[in-house]
């Protein structure tokens, strides 16, 4: 009886275990197929300023609909020390008003470069629904601090002074499921101090003798 109860769990744990990896793979299939793209500008180009203002069109350039809650825009600043941030959604349009269904968190990077140490990722919940084929989502909205301190955008990765309208940036991401579609991720420092620190720690845990 303990056998055959032993058999039964093990079976049912590999039927688990195929429909995980079935899942998995058609997601991963659906987010290599997918075809989208982003366009973005700074409502604020001023050098100083309280306010981060990104805007953004998500665009929809294949020919099946996709989940809104599948994809993912990043938006990549420094935040010269200041704490307390919050992204403030003021418009959200997917054919009807989605902002209550757009969502913005500020996350700080663990491998900080000198114009971005800090992301904003724009994502969506279910309830956004799809973006059609040949359609796009317009998000607004700003990041600012509990006490509205000056930011320096000049030396922001993502941030665009010159455009006034949306276009395309290769400095802002975007995903679908996990996976990286369009523009390019700001490559991390790897300077000379971070090395010869690491060789000091290896170097302490070395025997003496060797040295």
């Amino acid at each position: 009886m303990r056998k055959q109860r032993r058999i039964s769990i093990m079976v049912a744990v590999f039927f688990i275990i195929q429909c995980l990896s079935l899942a998995t793979f058609a997601s991963n299939s659906f987010a290599s197929t997918a075809s989208v793209s982003v366009e973005m500008y700074n409502s604020n180009t001023q050098t100083y300023s309280n306010t981060i203002s990104p805007n953004f069109k998500i665009y929809n350039t294949g020919s099946t609909s996709i989940n809104l809650s599948t994809i993912k825009v990043r938006y990549y600043y420094t935040s010269d020390g200041i704490t307390g941030q919050t992204y403030i959604c003021d418009y959200a349009e997917n054919q009807s008003n989605i902002a209550s269904s757009t969502v913005g968190q500020i996350v700080s990077m663990t491998n900080q470069t000198s114009d971005a140490d800090t992301y904003l990722e724009i994502y969506f919940t279910s309830s956004a629904g799809v973006v059609l084929p040949g359609s796009y989502v317009e998000v607004k909205g700003r990041i600012v601090s509990y006490n509205y301190q000056n930011y320096t955008q000049s030396n922001d990765y993502s941030f665009n002074p010159t455009a006034t309208y949306y276009q395309s940036s290769n400095k802002v991401t975007i995903y679908v499921n996990g996976v990286l579609k369009g523009g390019t991720e700001p490559y991390p420092m790897r300077g000379k101090v971070n090395f010869l620190s690491g060789m000091r720690r290896k170097k302490a845990l070395l025997p003496l003798a060797l040295w």
